[in-house]
């Protein structure tokens, strides 16, 4: 089935049997506030991840002298969000190389000879100086060395379902726009118990809608909590 708007929408009006009863809200109006509400909201927990190369022309000038020297800004589309930064893949020290390029030549042989020059690399490398790095938002990252190139990974929010993994899009996502539709009508029917018509009083059902939002809810926070972390920090 295809991640779309309109697969949400049936899905919603599937679990609120629109066949018999009527929504206050337009399709519209539904989507625009699962744009602007579940969308942001979902990719706070599970954002989509984008790329963006940075080098010398992005060093920040400025002639506060308070101002950290070493600041890039990071050049991304107009009315793009950096929820995050994911990763910072910086090209190795040339210090690193130039030590380990002696250690490699012409020095050992075999397999053994192998596992030993990777664990001298290992070891030189957790020696030197990391250069670490701190997000500004909006779109500010501050490291403590200056930088030839790197490449920064950061999290965004998604533009499109697609992006959504599918395993999250219906066990999540899908229930968070139904949550969120339930909670709209919840609000538009608060004033009133029953509604009258010309054909007679119609029952509103808002403790029904309230106690299958509280349940929803539940779940989705329970799903949410359970979800793995970004990074694993392993303490030797």
């Amino acid at each position: 089935m295809n991640r779309s708007w309109n697969d949400i929408l049936d899905f919603i009006k599937r679990s609120l049997g629109t066949e018999l009863n009527l929504l206050e809200l337009s399709d519209d109006e539904i989507i625009q506030g699962l744009r602007e509400d579940v969308l942001s909201r979902f990719s706070n927990h599970v954002p989509t991840k984008e790329y963006i190369l940075i080098d010398h022309s992005n060093l920040v000038k400025s002639e506060n002298a308070a101002t950290p020297q070493y600041t890039y800004k990071l050049s991304v589309a107009e009315g793009k969000i950096i929820l995050d930064i994911f990763e910072v893949y910086l090209p190795s020290s040339g210090f690193h190389n130039e030590v380990i390029s002696e250690i490699i030549e012409g020095s050992y042989e075999g397999a053994i000879d192998a596992v030993i020059t990777n664990t001298m690399m290992d070891a030189i490398k957790s020696i030197g100086v990391q250069n670490t790095w701190e997000f500004v938002p909006p779109d500010l990252i501050i490291f403590d060395q200056e930088i030839r190139a790197a490449v920064v990974v950061y999290n965004t929010v998604h533009e499109d379902l697609t992006t959504i993994r599918p395993d999250l899009y219906y066990e999540i996502f899908r229930p968070m726009c139904l949550q969120n539709v339930l909670y709209r009508l919840i609000k538009l029917r608060s004033k009133y118990d029953t509604l009258n018509t010309p054909f007679g009083p119609i029952n509103l059902n808002i403790q029904d809608l309230k106690e299958e939002y509280a349940s929803l809810t539940d779940k989705i926070e329970t799903k949410l909590l359970s979800l793995p972390p970004d990074h694993l920090l392993i303490v030797i």
